[in-house]
């Protein structure tokens, strides 16, 4: 797997960095770089996802790799993949009444 380094480095030999008197060259340059890897981080997060749900939908283990998973704290909840992949947690939550929910999640959020 190439470092950041070696990326950086492949990326500005195939797309060199302005070197124009005018300032505004440059800074359009970073610009649209910087949206370009923006928007192609979004595609190798979502191939990542992807991938890591297959191996733990599959139940796929490796003798040389673990999978590590980071998750952002959220209180969105997807329903329907809870229902599917966890359907003994979906039972035990579906049927909470008013006030536990409200302490679970707090008056605010309702």
């Amino acid at each position: 797997m190439p470092s950041k380094e070696e990326i950086w480095q492949a990326i500005l030999a195939s797309f060199p960095e302005p070197h124009e008197a005018d300032p505004y060259v440059p800074a359009l340059y970073c610009s649209q770089m910087a949206d370009a890897l923006a928007a192609l981080a979004k595609v190798y997060k979502e191939a990542f996802a992807d991938a890591a749900y297959r191996i733990r939908k599959e139940g796929i283990t490796s003798a040389v790799y673990e999978l590590v998973e980071h998750f952002r704290e959220s209180r969105k909840v997807n329903v329907a993949l809870v229902r599917e992949d966890h359907p003994d947690l979906y039972a035990a939550l579906v049927h909470l009444d008013a006030r536990t929910v409200q302490s679970i999640l707090g008056a605010g959020t309702l």
